[in-house]
């Protein structure tokens, strides 16, 4: 009904301000209050290390689903995300900073006996803590960093849906979605995109994808680490797409994008496999945000060059394919023939996605006006046309294996549908690519 943001945030505050009274009283009376153990109990949660900004981070997260979500015809809910969107963002700012990999490295080291070079003499002579103490306050070091991981991983994934939900539909156009959701949903893009573009909030994403590793002390606690890396490689790059970010009139200098840029790249060599696509996504989308060119480093142009070429999964092979060449476009320079000599080896590959990565990648260094001479010399003076033939002759072959079965009939499946007209735009396109290709090899 009316009013559904406004009612949640009152229960948000409420639910704040019972976690405040309950742990006062606590405090005052030396115990959990008589007659109030469930608030009791959240009260002894609240003094532990960083639960008081994990539950602000979950609501925050509650809070940011109901506004951008809000379908109530009247304005409390509007005036409701006007008051609560900075706090928001705040929250979710305050879980970004927590020193995780610093926390766990600490926690790690706390663990470790001194080495016998390290004790004074005094320390020596000292009367040792007993096991059981140097167990209980690791295993406090441990749950203290657990607990950070956890408020830092939930903001991520907060920021990650958020920006989802705020990135524009194709089919915005075409739909009534405006006489279904209530003045807070529509007025969320404009108070809560420019907060999460900011330039603060952006280093912030790239410091926490950029952390240095850290050994966990457990398979579960790896496991964490890796979640809370993609799930931050995944919000930076959904941040990015934002129109406040590509639109050229949002907050987003090209000095901040190179910086997050040279973060990124930093860290790529030293990221494990089942991050690399996410990273390299991030990247692409600091490409299309930025307007000045990106020059990678000799080093980090080889090791792009090796994710195309190397033993990864087709959708990392893909995402390097696509990064490449969006850097070709940008720079216009002699790199761009080896981008070139790339993308036409990559049409052999075995994974569709990156053949199809391929001839994108083609298309759009050959259809942009900045180079055109540079362009018309290359498609003279390199193998184009053997190559590109033979991605036809495979692209009819497939087209003629699954032909259009009668509709109503059953015989495909929608997504085999939709991937047959993909194949089929595409070879339409290659067609053409090579027609200019042979109108420019024959003037």
């Amino acid at each position: 009904g009316g009013g559904g943001g406004l009612g949640v945030a009152q229960w948000a505050g409420a639910f704040l301000e019972g976690v405040t009274d309950a742990k006062a009283a606590v405090a005052s009376r030396g115990g959990r209050p008589p007659g109030r153990p469930v608030l009791g109990r959240v009260a002894h949660l609240s003094s532990l290390p960083h639960v008081p900004l994990l539950l602000r981070t979950l609501l925050a997260g509650v809070l940011a689903n109901v506004m951008t979500a809000d379908s109530s015809s009247d304005d409390a809910g509007s005036s409701v995300l006007q008051q609560m969107a900075p706090g928001i963002l705040g929250v979710l700012s305050a879980s970004l900073q927590l020193p995780v990999a610093a926390s766990l490295a600490a926690a790690l080291a706390a663990d470790q006996p001194a080495p016998p070079a390290a004790l004074s003499a005094a320390a020596a002579t000292a009367t040792p803590p007993s096991s059981a103490a140097a167990a209980s306050a690791s295993a406090g070091s441990l749950a203290e960093w657990r607990m950070a991981a956890k408020a830092q991983t939930v903001a991520l994934e907060v920021l990650t849906n958020l920006a989802a939900a705020l990135l524009p539909d194709d089919d915005d156009a075409d739909s009534d979605d405006d006489e279904q959701t209530g003045p807070a949903a529509r007025l969320a893009p404009q108070l809560l995109a420019p907060l999460l573009c900011s330039p603060p909030l952006l280093i912030q994403l790239c410091a926490t994808c950029a952390a240095p590793s850290v050994e966990a002390a457990s398979a579960g606690d790896s496991a964490a680490l890796e979640l809370l890396q993609e799930r931050a490689w995944v919000a930076l790059g959904n941040v990015l797409l934002l129109p406040s970010v590509t639109g050229g009139s949002g907050s987003i200098d090209d000095g901040t994008l190179h910086t997050v840029w040279s973060g990124m790249l930093s860290c790529l060599g030293r990221l494990p496999p089942t991050l690399l696509e996410a990273a390299l996504a991030a990247l692409r989308a600091v490409i299309d945000a930025c307007h000045a060119p990106l020059q990678p480093s000799a080093h980090e142009a080889a090791l792009l060059y090796s994710l195309v070429t190397g033993t990864a999964g087709g959708p990392v092979r893909a995402n390097a394919v696509s990064l490449l060449a969006a850097l070709a476009c940008q720079q216009g320079s002699a790199a761009t023939t080896d981008v070139v000599r790339v993308l036409l080896e990559r049409l052999a590959d075995p994974a569709a996605l990156v053949v199809a990565a391929a001839l994108d990648g083609l298309f759009d260094v050959f259809a942009g006006d900045s180079n055109s001479s540079q362009q018309q010399q290359l498609a003279r003076t390199l193998d184009m046309l053997s190559p590109l033939r033979t991605c036809l002759a495979h692209m009819h072959a497939y087209l003629q294996a699954h032909k259009k079965a009668p509709r109503g009939s059953g015989g495909s499946s929608r997504a085999q549908r939709d991937e047959r007209n993909r194949v089929d735009e595409a070879a339409g396109n290659l067609v053409r690519f090579i027609d200019y290709v042979e109108q420019l090899r024959r003037s």
